[in-house]
C-alpha cells in the first residue's frame, strides 16, 4: 500500500510539476501556441513547443519559427509572416462560429496553408437532392431551396491560386457542416489527396531548414546600396479627345439607320449586358459586353470590328465607337466588352460586331444608367454567369466587369442547363461596417418557375412554383484596389431543378445601416 501511495504520490507530482511549467508561460505566448501558427509546425517544432517552459524560450522559438520561413532572409521584413497576418485576418472576418475563431477553424487552416480560393460552390450530395417533378419534390417536401441548399462547401483553385509545388492543375477542397453548427469540418476530395497537400505546404513554407538562431536588424530599414539619381521629368498635360459621334466607314452607319427603322434586321443573334461601376478615385465608367452564342458561327480567330451608338432621348448622338475587335470564348460561347465613358442618364445604345465593314450582328438596348455618389451606398444590379475566374493579367482600373482580379462574364443570353453551376454576383458599394471594417450582410435569394401538375381529368396545367434561400449571413469579399467595395457571389449547381423560364429575386439586407436592396435577374433553363 505505502509503495503504491507513493507511485500516485510521484505521478501527482509530475502532473503539478508540468502544469507550472505551462503555466510560467505568458498569456501571449499560450495564445500563440494556441493561434492559426500551429497549423504551420511541423512535427519536430510542436514536439519542441509542448517542452517549453519560460517566456524566454517560447520567445526565441517564435523567433526562429518565422525566420525559417523568411523568404528574404537579408531584410528585416518577413513577406511570410506579413501574408500569414493576412490570411488570417481574412478568415477570422468570415469563419468564425460560436467562439471560435475563424482563423483556426477547418477552413481557417486551408486558408492560412493555402490562400483563399478562386471560387466557392455551395452543393448537396447528388443522392439527397430532390428531383422536382409536376411541382411536388421526389421526397414528398415543398420543393424550397432549403432542401435543395447543400450542407456542403467545395472551394476550388484555379490557375494562379494553386501552389506551383502541388504538381496538380485540379484542386477543390470540400468542407462539410454536418450539425448545421456552422463548425466546417474538411472533407476527401476525389481528385486530390488535400490532407498531403497540407502536410506538404508546411515544409515547403520552410525557406532556410538549418537555420539554429533567429538574425537581429537594427531599428529602422537598411540604408539602400547607393543614392538614387534623381531625374527630373516633365510630363505635358493629357490631351482631351472630344468622343467620335461619326463612323468612319460609312457602310456601318447606313446598316445602323436602316436597323433603326427596321429594313435590316437579318442579323445573327448577339445580346448586350451593360452595368455601371466606378474605380477607385471615383472615376464613372459604364462597361457593355457583346455576347454572341456559339450558334453564330462567329469564331474566335475572326477580323472583327466592334461598332457602336449612343444616343440621349431626343436622338442626339453622344458617341460613336468603331475599332478593331477580337473575341473571347466563353465556354461554349463568345463575347467582346469594353468600358464605355459616359455620363448617368438615360439613353439608346445599338451595338454590333462587322466583318470587312459588313455587320454581322447587331442589336438595341435602352441604358438607365444611374449616378453613383463617391462615398454613398449602392449594389450593383445583379448578375448571372457561368465564367467567374480569376485574370491572367494585371486589372485595370476600368476594365469590363473586372472586380480586384475577378473577371466576372455575363450570360449575355441567359440560357444555362441543368449541367451547368449558375453564378450570380453583384458589387456592394460603401455599406455599413463594424468595429471591424467588416460589412454585416444578410441575404435570401427566391427562384420563381412554373411547373407542369396533372389535374384529376388527367390533364396537365402549369402552376406557380416558389423556391427559396432563407435569410442567411452572406460571405462579403473586399474588392481588391478599390477601398469600400465589396462583392457578393457564388455558384448553385442547377443539376436539381427542372427546365423552364425562372426569376431570381435576390434580397440583401445591411444590418449596419440598416438599408434594404432588392434585385432581379431572369434566366431560362434547359436539359
Amino acid at each position: 500500500m505505502h509503495m503504491h501511495k507513493s507511485i500516485v504520490t510521484a505521478g501527482l507530482a509530475i502532473l503539478l510539476s508540468a502544469g507550472s511549467a505551462f503555466a510560467a508561460l505568458s498569456p501571449e505566448h499560450v495564445a500563440w501556441g494556441k493561434s492559426a501558427a500551429k497549423f504551420l509546425l511541423t512535427p519536430e517544432e510542436a514536439a519542441k513547443w509542448k517542452s517549453i517552459n519560460n517566456d524566454g524560450d517560447a520567445q526565441r522559438f517564435e523567433d526562429l519559427f518565422w525566420a525559417r520561413r523568411d523568404p528574404t532572409p537579408g531584410t528585416s521584413q518577413n513577406e511570410f509572416r506579413d501574408e500569414f497576418n493576412v490570411r488570417v485576418k481574412f478568415a477570422d472576418e468570415r469563419y468564425g462560429f460560436a467562439r471560435t475563431p475563424g482563423s483556426v477553424s477547418d477552413r481557417g487552416r486551408v486558408v492560412v496553408l493555402l490562400g483563399p480560393p478562386s471560387r466557392m460552390i455551395f452543393s448537396k450530395d447528388e443522392k439527397t437532392i430532390p428531383k422536382i417533378e409536376q411541382g411536388i419534390t421526389s421526397d414528398g417536401s415543398d420543393g424550397s431551396l432549403k432542401d435543395v441548399e447543400p450542407p456542403t462547401e467545395t472551394w476550388l483553385y484555379e490557375r494562379e491560386r494553386i501552389p506551383a509545388w502541388a504538381g496538380t492543375q485540379v484542386l477543390d477542397v470540400p468542407f462539410f457542416d454536418r450539425n448545421g453548427s456552422k463548425d466546417w469540418k474538411l472533407g476527401r476530395s476525389n481528385k486530390t489527396n488535400v490532407n498531403e497537400l497540407l502536410k506538404m505546404s508546411v515544409q515547403m513554407g520552410i525557406k532556410q531548414p538549418n537555420l539554429t538562431e533567429a538574425p537581429t536588424f537594427a531599428p529602422g530599414a537598411p540604408a539602400p546600396a547607393a543614392k538614387p539619381q534623381v531625374v527630373t521629368v516633365t510630363v505635358p498635360a493629357p490631351q482631351v479627345t472630344a468622343p467620335m459621334v461619326t463612323f468612319k466607314t460609312q457602310s456601318l452607319q447606313t446598316a445602323v439607320d436602316d436597323f433603326k427603322t427596321a429594313r435590316g434586321t437579318s442579323y445573327k443573334d448577339a445580346y448586350v449586358t451593360y452595368g455601371t461601376f466606378t474605380t477607385a478615385e471615383g472615376e464613372y465608367f459604364v462597361p457593355v459586353q457583346v455576347y454572341v452564342p456559339q450558334s453564330s458561327g462567329l469564331k474566335a480567330d475572326q477580323a472583327l470590328t466592334f461598332f457602336g451608338v449612343v444616343s440621349d432621348p431626343t436622338g442626339k448622338v453622344v458617341s460613336v465607337y468603331e475599332e478593331p475587335a477580337t473575341l473571347t470564348p466563353t465556354k461554349e460561347d463568345l463575347y467582346f466588352d469594353k468600358s464605355l465613358m459616359l455620363s448617368p442618364g438615360k439613353y439608346n445604345g445599338t451595338f454590333g460586331l462587322a466583318a470587312d465593314g459588313k455587320p454581322l450582328t447587331m442589336t438595341t438596348v435602352n441604358m438607365n444608367l444611374t449616378p453613383i455618389e463617391k462615398g454613398t451606398p449602392s449594389v450593383s444590379d445583379l448578375f448571372l454567369s457561368n465564367n467567374i475566374d480569376v485574370m491572367k493579367t494585371a486589372q485595370n482600373p476600368t476594365d469590363p466587369f473586372a472586380f480586384g482580379g475577378l473577371k466576372v462574364v455575363p450570360k449575355g443570353d441567359r440560357v444555362f442547363h441543368t449541367t451547368d453551376e449558375l453564378g450570380y454576383f453583384v458589387e456592394l458599394r460603401n455599406p455599413g461596417v463594424d468595429a471591424a471594417g467588416n460589412p454585416k450582410i444578410q441575404m435570401s435569394m427566391e427562384f420563381d418557375t412554373t411547373v407542369e401538375k396533372k389535374q384529376p381529368n388527367g390533364k396537365s396545367v402549369k402552376v406557380p412554383k416558389v423556391m427559396k434561400q432563407e435569410l442567411q449571413e452572406a460571405t462579403v469579399l473586399a474588392v481588391k484596389g478599390v477601398p469600400g467595395h465589396f462583392q457578393i457571389g457564388a455558384f448553385i449547381p442547377l443539376s436539381s431543378f427542372t427546365s423552364g423560364d425562372y426569376k431570381i429575386t435576390m434580397k440583401l439586407i445591411d444590418t449596419v445601416n440598416k438599408q434594404v436592396y432588392n434585385r432581379e435577374a431572369a434566366f431560362k433553363l434547359k436539359k
